[in-house]
């Protein structure tokens, strides 16, 4: 069960890459490319565009984090793993979120600009 959850750790730091990518490519598409006027957009969604093209390396780099893991899981008691791989769940989970929540505010504060701008 323990190399089950250490896959699916992997998938879900890849569902979460997917849907800041999802929550990005709006105010990159929609504002950068067509937006007729030159607005500053907050800093925050600065940082999120221009973090876009290192994101992918997200995933990849949590797939060889998890992979290491059950490499180095094999030797050990049943509650050690579990601890191990409870506590790679947890940051699995932390992680994406805060990733989440960074990306789903800079795509908020962009449209709250642009609408205050065109208003």
């Amino acid at each position: 069960m323990w190399k089950v959850t250490l896959l699916v750790c992997s998938g879900l730091m890849f569902i979460f890459w997917f849907i800041t990518e999802i929550t990005v490519s709006p105010v990159y598409n929609l504002i950068l490319q067509y937006f007729e006027e030159e607005a500053a957009l907050p800093i925050i969604t600065q940082w999120a565009i221009n973090a876009r093209p290192y994101m992918v390396i997200m995933p990849v780099l949590w797939l060889v984090v998890s992979i290491l893991l059950y490499v180095k899981l094999q030797s050990y008691a049943k509650p050690d793993r579990n601890e191990r791989v409870t506590a790679h769940l947890a940051i699995t989970l932390g992680i994406g979120f805060v990733m989440l929540g960074f990306f789903a505010l800079a795509i908020v504060l962009a449209l709250l600009k642009v609408s205050a701008i065109t208003a």
